[in-house]
Parts: C-alpha cells; structure tokens; sequence
C-alpha cells in the first residue's frame, strides 16, 4: 500500500498479473472466511495494487467483499460447528458500529494518510507478532 503505483491503462495490464490478482484474492477470501483478523488490511494491499481508483473507493469495496466472504462463513460455522450464542449479540452490535462509523471517518481523512497510517500499523503488528513467535 506505500510502495508507489505504475499507472497502466486497462489494455496494457498482462495476463500474469490478472492471474496473480484473482489467486491473491481468492487467497484474502479462504483467509478471511477462517480467520477474520487481518483481512482488512490484506483485501486493501491487494486491491491498492490491482485498482486504479481511489481509496475511498477500494475500501468500499472491500468492505462489500469482506461482507459477502462473512456472511458465507456464518452460513458455514452455524451449521458444522457449536456457536456460543451469548456472545453474537456482543459482535454483531460492534460489527454493525464498525461498518456504519468506518465509511464516516474514511471520507474525511485524507487517503495517504489512511494509506500510510495502515501500512505502518500492519507492519508494527507483524513485526510484535513475528517476536513474539519466534523470539
């Protein structure tokens, strides 16, 4: 997401890096539907790179793709795994706050500023992560 973008028309985008586009976003979807965490800033690095449009754009995008990736995975776990049912109301409540309050803030910070501020938090995290595994 901080590296800067080569601007190509639509025609001049090779078939390798269509290819490589679809398997990165498939590969952000099976990750999403099992996991959660992460997802985010994943589908936004992914998208920052395969779009031309601006940020405000792609993150309303990702955020219909991590809805309909989310909406399948609950289809999925309500049917083939126990659910502590005390806790839904709890996520559902913030996962709506979340998705109404989010598109607010993002339209008014300007997008390198989103951009940036992301990367690095997403870069402090894997690297507190990757100590704490490894270390």
């Amino acid at each position: 997401m901080v590296l800067p973008k080569k601007h190509t028309s639509a025609t001049e985008v090779k078939r390798g890096i269509q290819v490589m586009a679809v398997a990165s976003l498939m590969a952000v979807g099976v990750y999403e539907g099992y996991f959660g965490a992460g997802t985010g800033v994943l589908l936004n690095a992914v998208l920052s790179r395969i779009t031309t449009a601006p940020y405000v754009k792609y993150n309303a995008t990702r955020n219909m793709a991590a809805l309909c990736a989310d909406i399948l995975s609950v289809i999925i776990f309500v049917f083939t795994l126990p659910i502590d049912w005390m806790v839904v109301p709890i996520i559902a409540v913030c996962l709506f706050a979340g998705g109404y309050l989010g598109p607010i803030v993002v339209r008014f910070i300007p997008s390198k500023v989103m951009q940036y501020t992301i990367s690095c938090f997403a870069i402090i995290v894997a690297l507190y992560l990757g100590y704490q595994a490894f270390m």
